[in-house]
C-alpha cells in the first residue's frame, strides 16, 4: 500500500496512509470476495490490487516536497497529483481489464477450464 508513495511522502504520511490501506485491504479481502463470490485463495486482487488503488490516490494527497521529490500533491495545496493519479489509476484498471479478458478467451479456447456444475456431478456419480 505504501508502495507507490515510497520515496514522495513523509514519514509521518506513511503512517497515516496505513490507517486508511489497512481497512480498504480489508474491504478487499473480505467483502469483496463474499459480495462477487469468487474464489481467490491467495487474496492477490484483494490486497495489490484494492492496496495498490489506495497507495497512488493516498500519493495525490500526501506527496510532498518536503521528501526532497520535485512533486508535491493535496496537503500542500497541489490538486493537479491527485487528479493525476486518478487518471493513472483509471487507465491502469481499462488496460489490466481488457488483458485479463483476452487472456481469459485464449486460455479458455487453448485449455479446459474447470468443469460445468452438471459436468462436475455427471463425473461424480460415475
Amino acid at each position: 500500500m505504501i508502495t507507490p508513495a515510497a520515496g514522495f511522502v513523509a514519514p509521518w504520511a506513511a503512517i497515516v496512509m496505513s490507517f486508511f490501506g489497512a481497512p480498504a485491504i480489508r474491504f478487499g479481502t473480505v467483502t469483496l470476495k463474499r459480495t462477487f463470490k469468487y474464489d481467490e485463495p491467495l487474496d492477490a486482487f484483494g490486497i495489490h490490487e484494492v492496496g495498490g488503488i489506495t497507495g497512488a490516490i493516498l500519493t495525490g494527497v500526501f506527496a510532498s516536497k518536503h521528501s526532497e521529490t520535485a512533486v508535491a500533491g493535496l496537503i500542500d495545496g497541489h490538486i493537479e497529483l491527485l487528479f493525476g493519479q486518478f487518471e493513472a489509476v483509471i487507465i491502469t484498471v481499462a488496460f489490466i481489464a481488457v488483458l485479463t479478458y483476452l487472456i481469459a478467451k485464449i486460455v479458455r479456447i487453448k485449455a479446459p477450464t474447470l468443469p460445468l456444475k452438471k459436468q462436475a456431478k455427471e463425473t461424480i456419480k460415475l
